[in-house]
């Protein structure tokens, strides 16, 4: 089946669709079943971003689809704003439950305002939707409550709660009483989100209060920014028990295997203000990613998800490097490529080339150019580049200096950084400089680099 001129083929399956729907419906309505039936025909999400006509989908007006019929039933348009969720609170009232809230749905036909009707911006309502992460992870999730004593298996990576079990590195926030009010896990590819959501620490730095008590476990160079005892034990996995505000805490090491702990609860006698205020800075000075931005526009007027780089320092908490979900675990500056093709079958794919490390230190490497790294990589067959970086930190053989800094590229800020520091440079299409970012050796830096976004 075509649609238009049948040159898109993802157009040609919804028009398809379409057809099959309405086949459905007349073939239920000629057998009587919409006479005591309700049927209900619904989508869950518009085209994606990476699909071939999304720029042209992009300029109607779109909708997912809630389409209602059968017995009772009367032919009506609802131009209310709602969500997915108001789905069931509606179909119920039809089959005759009332109208009736669930959790954050609402009946469309009710006198009850939507999520969407509350809060007309996106922005606005994701926020609240955060806000609001420890009760709905409350009423769906069921965490267990912490009894005195808990499990936890280095080889597993489990805590042991009772009879459930949670995965760490992760967060654990608690009350006094043992009931446990949210929990953030660590991602492997913490620059996914675009910002910091993604890390546990996080959550500490901008919603634990001096007195809430957590557990936290991870690697131990990584709670050695609140526990400097730690850091001896590297990339073995610790714990810590208390408060930021707690004088007296428990932390430690994890042995090889399981360890029972005891969850410290209630109250704390002794607190000081002044110390929690100094480790949730040095959270957010250590163990959070300071972020940059840019936007660039592409080859071609599509629209792209937003792409992270990240550059870590030599002594960052954050590691390793990171770009579009690549790591590079060794130091020294990389210059890499994001490049996709586009085909009428599967839409848009994404791909990250590391094209080399960049020999900006050696002495006795003749000058550097940053097309020869281009021309021995070459793009796969009909892929574009989006953009080139420039992404690491500067390794020890940089102490005296940068001496073959790309003679095809101004990196003005290179000849600025010691060594250890991270440093990220982003480039367009055409090799022109949009962004320059670096740090100390401590700090872990990254830049979400936008697609054609006004």
């Amino acid at each position: 089946m075509r649609y238009g001129d049948g040159s898109d083929r993802l157009l040609n399956a919804v028009h398809c669709t379409d057809l099959l729907i309405g086949n459905v419906y007349k073939a239920l309505k000629a057998a009587g079943v919409l006479e005591d039936t309700i049927v209900v025909f619904a989508s869950d999400h518009l085209a994606p971003v990476m699909v071939k006509p999304y720029q042209t989908l992009e300029k109607a007006e779109r909708h997912n689809l809630l389409m209602i019929t059968g017995a009772g039933v009367k032919p009506a348009l609802n131009g209310r704003q709602g969500t997915t969720l108001d789905v069931a609170p509606t179909v119920l009232n039809y089959l005759q439950y009332g109208s009736n809230p669930i959790a954050l749905g609402r009946d469309l036909n009710g006198p009850l305002p939507t999520l969407a009707e509350t809060f007309s911006y996106q922005s606005i309502l994701d926020k609240k939707l955060v806000s609001w992460r420890t009760v709905i992870d409350m009423a769906f999730w069921g965490y267990p409550e912490l009894k005195k004593e808990i499990t936890i298996d280095s080889r597993t990576k489990l805590i042991n709660i009772g009879g459930q079990s949670l995965t760490f590195p992760s967060v654990v926030r608690y009350s006094a009483e043992g009931k446990i009010v949210e929990v953030s896990y660590r991602s492997e590819n913490p620059i996914s989100g675009g910002d910091n959501r993604f890390l546990p620490e996080f959550y500490l730095v901008n919603f634990a209060s001096n007195s809430q008590l957590f557990l936290w476990v991870d690697r131990c160079r990584v709670l050695a920014t609140i526990s400097p005892d730690l850091a001896k034990f590297g990339e073995q996995y610790c714990y810590y028990n208390g408060a930021l505000a707690s004088i007296h805490h428990a932390s430690g090491v994890l042995p090889d295997g399981a360890q029972t702990l005891n969850i410290k609860k209630g109250a704390d006698t002794e607190v000081s203000t002044t110390q929690a205020n100094a480790l949730r800075k040095a959270l957010a000075d250590k163990n959070l990613i300071e972020w940059g931005q840019v936007l660039l526009k592409s080859i071609e007027t599509s629209s792209f998800p937003f792409s992270g780089v990240q550059a870590s320092g030599r002594d960052s908490v954050v590691r390793p490097s990171n770009i579009g979900g690549k790591q590079i675990v060794d130091s020294g500056l990389y210059l890499s490529r994001l490049s996709y093709t586009k085909d009428p079958d599967i839409g848009v794919t994404f791909y990250v080339d590391i094209l080399g490390k960049l020999p900006v230190c050696d002495k006795n490497q003749g000058p550097v150019s940053v097309e020869q790294y281009i021309k021995k990589l070459p793009l796969k067959p009909k892929a574009k580049p989006l953009f080139y970086s420039v992404v690491g930190n500067l390794e020890a053989e940089c102490k005296g200096g940068i001496a073959n800094a790309p003679t095809d590229l101004a990196l003005r800020s290179l000849n600025k950084i010691a060594v250890g520091n991270p440093y990220i440079a982003v480039m367009d299409a055409q090799l022109n400089i949009v962004k320059e970012k670096s740090a100390g050796s401590d700090k872990t830096i990254a830049i979400k680099v936008d697609f054609n976004d006004e």
